[in-house]
């Protein structure tokens, strides 16, 4: 067999699929590290929740500079690297990026996602298949995530945008948005952007689900996580419940998620607020269930008159911890432009062999190159179906 008939058989064959999701809190601790920079974990959160875990914009930081001067450089000064980069990142990924950015605008509008139903009122997108395939596509490359609605069963599902870099972005960079900053540096501690700094420690949470069973001691136990929330009357008021983790073993976590720059004080306030959520959820739990409150805060919980009303409590360093991950899973995204992740390919390549990215033996974000080699040297080419999805890579057999 020639090597051109030999080419044709194994063309389109995969050996590989790769899925490859941002940095999370403990990659992105390495990955600063291995560049010399010295940064507090809150720092580190905080660029996180700005920029997400995507090496090829946490390249662009300058350790001579605090989180808050990169972000003003990134995003809001003149000739910003970042300032254009979400119609770059769609037009890059997607062969529809209008409609794709439609969803992921009309889902930032409520920090609980939306439903369906109520993603198709908003966007006035048609019913059908290639929805279907979008939102898919959407979860996969990690911009959303899907759950379902608590104690209303699958029937209500709700598609949430978890991308911090989107979020951020379409909150405070965009020229669409009421909120946008004409500098960061002046808004950083305003009381809108400290508000922000709370919505957004809740979606780092959602991003970081393992960490979190893993602190509770949970990581065997299946859960399905969700939040919850209930609109308040003339006669009740509402409630909301930032993050509920309900396991197979009869308990419900209920949290509180809370983005303190020092030890958070649970008060008399606080103690009525979550005995009132308490009550209103055990009106949808089974009766066999057990509620544990659990705090999920910087660092930790100062031991006043009612720190005993949570049960649990987990602090921004457990949510460094870092848990076992296959290496494929975080080198990075499908394009690498010279030392540097991006995260994503043009789609304009995608039929032109000679010019699919060589990515299989990338260095891992921490710097080293501990990646599996039996996987160097193969020949990369997009997943079927990939302009839709900036988290898969498929390698050919042909390698």
């Amino acid at each position: 067999m020639d090597g051109h008939t030999q080419s044709r058989f194994y063309y389109g064959r995969l050996t590989y699929e790769i899925d490859l999701q941002p940095f999370n809190l403990y990659e992105c601790e390495q990955f600063f590290l291995s560049k010399g920079f010295s940064l507090s974990r809150y720092d580190i959160a905080h660029a996180y929740m700005m920029a997400g875990g995507i090496p090829f914009y946490l390249n662009f930081f300058d350790k001579a500079l605090s989180v808050t001067q990169n972000i003003q450089a990134l995003f809001f000064d003149r000739g910003a690297p970042l300032k254009d980069e979400f119609e770059r990142l769609f037009y890059s990924l997607f062969t529809n990026p209008e409609v794709m950015k439609s969803i992921v605008i009309a889902l930032n509008s409520k920090n609980r996602g939306l439903t369906r139903k109520e993603l198709l009122s908003k966007t006035g997108i048609t019913d059908s298949g290639s929805l279907s395939r979008q939102l898919k596509a959407l979860e996969s490359g990690a911009f959303i995530m899907k759950y379902d609605s608590f104690g209303n069963g699958k029937r209500d599902s709700y598609y949430k945008l978890t991308d911090p870099f989107c979020i951020f972005y379409l909150r405070f960079v965009s020229d669409k948005s009421s909120r946008k900053k004409k500098e960061w540096i002046g808004a950083a501690n305003t009381q809108a952007v400290v508000s922000w700094n709370g919505l957004a420690y809740e979606n780092l949470c959602f991003n970081h689900i393992k960490q979190i069973k893993a602190a509770l001691g949970i990581s065997g136990v299946s859960t399905e996580e969700s939040l919850w929330s209930k609109k308040g009357t003339e006669d009740a008021e509402g409630a909301q419940i930032d993050l509920i983790i309900e396991r197979k073993d009869n308990v419900v976590n209920m949290c509180e998620i809370k983005f303190y720059n020092d030890e958070f004080t649970a008060d008399k306030d606080c103690h009525f607020a979550l005995m009132r959520r308490e009550r209103l959820l055990r009106e949808i739990l089974p009766k066999k269930a057990s509620i544990h409150n659990t705090l999920i805060t910087t660092f930790g919980l100062r031991h006043v008159e009612y720190f005993g009303d949570f049960i649990n409590t987990i602090t921004l360093d457990e949510l460094f911890q870092n848990r076992a991950i296959p290496v494929t899973s975080v080198v990075g995204y499908a394009r690498k432009k010279g030392n540097s992740l991006h995260r994503g390919y043009n789609p304009a390549m995608k039929n032109k062999r000679s010019d699919t990215p060589k990515v299989c033996w990338m260095q891992h974000g921490c710097g080293s190159e501990d990646v599996d080699m039996s996987l160097k040297n193969k020949t990369c080419q997009p997943a079927s179906g990939a302009q839709d999805s900036r988290a898969s890579l498929e390698l050919s057999a042909t390698g």
